[in-house]
């Protein structure tokens, strides 16, 4: 029953029916090389662009480069980490300095004594002073934790102190 207006059909309509299969066959066939063509034009212009002009291969070098950058990744790692070695013992070096220069003696004009403090990013460290005399000269050191000393302090190192605190 499904095909019996197909059964029924008369020898033109079997004509057109087959010329339109045949047409649309025939432009599927040049769509087809259409496409061809245009895909080996694509082809040409592809394998251009991936040949370098020393001869190389474009995947070769973009195999080197991505070589390469693995490469630098792991230095730049490693100087990450001793970038952060660095730091962690540069918090131990002084970067903090006070420095006072005073007359210790009347009798000695000039100002040839001094006290400096010189401390670490936790304050830690110590205070030198250097009293000046006509007779002699004499120096003491005395440690710093935390910007204080367990040592009794003059008003010129406590000032050497509060200098390097704010430096």
């Amino acid at each position: 029953m499904a095909l019996d207006w197909y059964i029924n059909l008369d020898a033109t309509t079997y004509m057109y029916i087959i010329f339109s299969l045949v047409a649309a066959v025939a432009l599927l066939a040049i769509w087809q090389l259409i496409m061809v063509f245009k895909y080996m034009k694509l082809r040409k212009k592809y394998n251009t662009y991936m040949q370098c002009s020393d001869g190389s291969n474009m995947e070769q070098k973009i195999d080197a480069y991505y070589n390469e950058f693995s490469t630098i990744n792991s230095a730049i790692k490693d100087l990450d980490l001793q970038l952060g070695e660095l730091i962690q013992i540069n918090k131990r070096n002084f970067s903090k300095v006070g420095f006072v220069r005073f007359t210790a003696f009347s009798e000695v004009g000039s100002d040839l004594s001094f006290a400096i403090a010189l401390m670490d990013s936790n304050n830690n460290g110590f205070v030198l002073c250097s009293i000046y005399g006509r007779d002699d000269n004499r120096f003491y050191a005395k440690p710093l934790e935390n910007g204080k000393s367990e040592y009794r302090l003059s008003e010129e190192e406590e000032l050497a102190i509060r200098k390097a605190l704010e430096s």
